[in-house]
């Protein structure tokens, strides 16, 4: 009898130990999948070219935040925020880094994505999911100028951007940007072209396929290869040499964050961009 309560005992004890270890098996798996999850995360990009232009994408974000984490997203990343040259625009056609869907500009208040408003929601709804938000910014150009300006530039080939291929003559380009519809609000800087390197259109002769590099302007070096040199992208080529523009685009990251806390910046044309410039820096040291 004495033997059958210790058998009972000791098999009593043995269960009870397995469970413990067991479980604690469990909540050791449970944190190295945590600690698993916050170095090696997985990103999505939470967007694509073709999205429809009906306004509603921050708030399908909004929606979907928290199932995308519980399928094991830790990190999303959106497309660009601001006001670009147009309502249908993707967001690359950059023309108000302030507006994020707020003012009556390029004929629309909201972005193809939807408002200010809506856009803040979204990333409040992936950071409550604990989703990290990876914001699309591009320093490299701006598109859709509020008025034109005649300019000193030369030609250069479209295949060979360091070639030079006729003399310097005026081009009218717009490269004056006003933000009337923002009337200031958050910046009262205003572009002009002195803070430009370069465009690809000339109202004058209003040839397509041409790329002008202003003169007493120079393409950034060491960047993308691609094209002889691959800092003129189009549009407006941003001069990030250029101390008011250094300044302003500091300024704007740090307003950025300020009203997007938490969002970490991706500049998306890095082939765009030299190494060795304050823009690559301002990048590397904005995040």
């Amino acid at each position: 009898m004495k033997s059958k309560t210790w058998i009972t005992k000791g098999l009593v004890s043995c269960l009870v130990i397995a469970m413990l270890f067991g479980a604690l098996g469990i909540v050791a798996v449970q944190e190295a999948k945590a600690q698993e999850a916050s170095t090696n995360g997985t990103m999505m990009q939470y967007f694509e070219w073709y999205l429809p232009n009906d306004g509603f994408w921050w708030k399908r974000c909004s929606a979907k935040a928290q199932n995308l984490a519980d399928l094991g997203i830790t990190g999303v990343w959106l497309p660009p925020a601001y006001k670009a040259s147009g309502q249908d625009d993707v967001g690359y056609s950059v023309y108000d880094m302030y507006d994020l869907g707020e003012f009556d500009q390029k004929g629309t208040v909201r972005t193809k994505y939807g408002t200010a408003e809506e856009y803040t929601e979204a990333v409040r709804a992936f950071h409550d999911a604990g989703v990290k938000v990876f914001a699309d910014i591009v320093l490299n150009q701006k598109i859709g100028g509020d008025e034109m300006e005649d300019v000193t530039a030369v030609p250069v080939s479209a295949e060979n951007r360091n070639e030079t291929i006729g003399e310097p003559q005026t081009v009218r380009v717009w490269s004056r940007f006003t933000f009337p519809g923002r009337g200031g609000k958050y910046s009262a800087f205003t572009w002009n072209h002195e803070h430009f390197t370069g465009t690809d259109w000339d109202e004058i002769s209003k040839a397509s396929g041409k790329i002008f590099r202003f003169t007493g302007k120079n393409w950034e070096p060491d960047t993308d290869p691609e094209f002889g040199n691959f800092d003129y992208l189009m549009g407006m080529d941003v001069d990030m040499d250029n101390p008011e523009v250094i300044a302003e685009t500091k300024k704007w990251l740090s307003w950025y964050l300020r009203y997007m806390p938490c969002a970490s910046p991706r500049d998306f044309r890095s082939m765009t961009v030299s190494c060795n410039t304050p823009k690559a820096r301002l990048i590397r040291t904005s995040c």
